[in-house]
């Protein structure tokens, strides 16, 4: 059994809104092996950030073309996409070989499931970590990440809490994420604990909690954390030191605000589940790319340096993600002296993604977007719904469609829980008679863009 923290004590209030790990048993020789890798490596994590450019750059193409051959040799999907664009073992030399290869996006990996789920014989599927996302695509994909890569994520996430913190977090310094899901440890050996909540918890039970426990550090949905905002009277009575905003859109107006009622400063994340943290802001309020974790590259690109994001994790290497398109549009700033935080990793410059998922209510005004993410995580990404893929689209004030694709069509999708999942919307929205019409489709329609909004607003 993991080492028990006191934070799970006397949670009787909240006890239903506690999220903890079920997937890969969590056990102390697990909790104790990752301990030993994060003391061992941490100063090395950190030095890693402050790494001349041109030498991080020959890291990566090293790292890239050692993936590339790996996954050409034993990867299904890949042998077969690239031997039809003729490479060939050891071809990545330089970034235009690499360039050279053709990109993925998330359907053409659940169009090639069976050859993912066939491509490694150990550990076996069952052993392995595993995550369902829509993201903002609508379709659903199962990730999944053996050891090796879960350590190295996990590492990668406690040097960016020192960071939030402005130096090396203390071991008994806990990280309170109000969240969809729980991370794959919750502490190691009872150092660096974290606790994860529902973000279904009503915030006024959340913040009791929070008083008692008082975190160093708070994350979540920029949503929750206003509507917790909303209640705090005394920030002191919290003891937050940093605040973690992720997985959804946010504006520097949200933040500022949530970090003067909350009193401690906020930085913001950009991530997925396929690839974890791409890039993080610092304390001057840049977005670093976690280089070290993934070769981001621009493609597509206007007069202003805006184009198509591409992505490849250089840490998994059990369900390789190479030249991977999640759609995102950004702008990557020109190298400069190292940033005074201290960095000299590469930034974004511009995002954009999940603005138009802003959805509104005619009797409440806008409808928190972490609310619906939420449900639909309980509801739709569940295998009883056969569900290949869905979109919530708003095309009026009291209009909205759902469109879903079954996974297996002679099946069809599961009515019971979509309808669920109607009933949730009508009540979030606080609006009875809201018009809700759904639409079952053979695949998507298409758009214009490579991205698929999930939650989109017509209006």
């Amino acid at each position: 059994m993991p080492v028990q923290l006191k934070y799970d004590d006397d949670v009787t209030e909240i006890n239903s809104f506690i999220h903890r790990n079920k997937k890969v048993p969590e056990t102390p020789h697990r909790q104790q092996k990752l301990l030993h890798k994060w003391e061992s490596s941490k100063d090395r994590l950190h030095a890693a950030t402050r790494t001349d450019p041109e030498v991080v750059e020959a890291w990566q193409l090293e790292r890239v073309s050692l993936l590339v051959d790996y996954a050409f040799r034993t990867h299904p999907f890949y042998n077969k996409l690239y031997r039809e664009a003729g490479f060939e073992t050891g071809d990545i030399v330089s970034w235009d070989d690499y360039k050279a290869l053709p990109t993925i996006s998330k359907q053409d990996i659940i169009s090639n499931s069976e050859l993912f789920k066939n491509a490694n014989l150990s550990p076996t599927l069952a052993e392995c970590y595993s995550s369902t996302t829509s993201g903002s695509s609508g379709n659903v994909l199962t990730s999944r990440f053996d050891t090796a890569m879960i350590h190295q994520d996990t590492m990668q996430v406690m040097r960016y809490l020192d960071q939030m913190l402005g130096g090396q977090r203390r071991p008994y310094d806990l990280f309170y994420k109000i969240y969809v899901v729980s991370p794959p440890f919750s502490s190691l050996m009872g150092k660096y604990p974290q606790f994860t909540l529902s973000n279904d918890c009503p915030p006024e039970l959340a913040l009791r909690h929070l008083k008692q426990v008082r975190p160093a550090i708070l994350g979540g949905f920029a949503t929750y954390l206003e509507r917790l905002c909303d209640l705090v009277t005394d920030p002191s009575a919290l003891g937050i030191r940093a605040i973690n905003t992720n997985s959804e859109a946010s504006t520097e107006a949200q933040r500022r605000r949530i970090s003067q009622i909350l009193g401690a400063p906020v930085s913001d994340e950009y991530s997925s589940v396929e690839m974890g943290l791409i890039a993080t802001q610092c304390c001057e309020g840049r977005y670093h790319i976690v280089e070290d974790n993934v070769r981001l590259d621009v493609v597509n690109s206007d007069t202003d340096g805006m184009g198509e994001v591409v992505l490849t994790s250089l840490i998994n290497g059990f369900m390789p993600f190479i030249r991977y398109r999640q759609g995102d549009v950004v702008k990557v700033g020109s190298r400069l002296a190292p940033c005074r935080c201290g960095s000299r990793f590469r930034y974004l410059e511009s995002f954009l993604g999940r603005t138009d998922q802003q959805l509104t209510s005619r009797t409440i005004g806008n409808v928190p977007s972490d609310l619906i993410m939420s449900l639909y995580d309980r509801v739709l990404l569940v295998p009883e719904a056969n569900l290949a893929g869905f979109q919530i689209v708003q095309k009026k004030v009291d209009e909205i469609l759902i469109t879903v694709v079954p996974a297996i069509p002679a099946l069809g999708v599961n009515t019971a829980l979509v309808q669920a999942f109607s009933a949730g919307l009508k009540e979030l929205f606080r609006d009875a008679d809201l018009s809700i019409n759904i639409e079952e489709r053979r695949e998507m329609p298409p758009e214009r863009s490579h991205k698929r909004r999930l939650i989109k607003c017509e209006i």
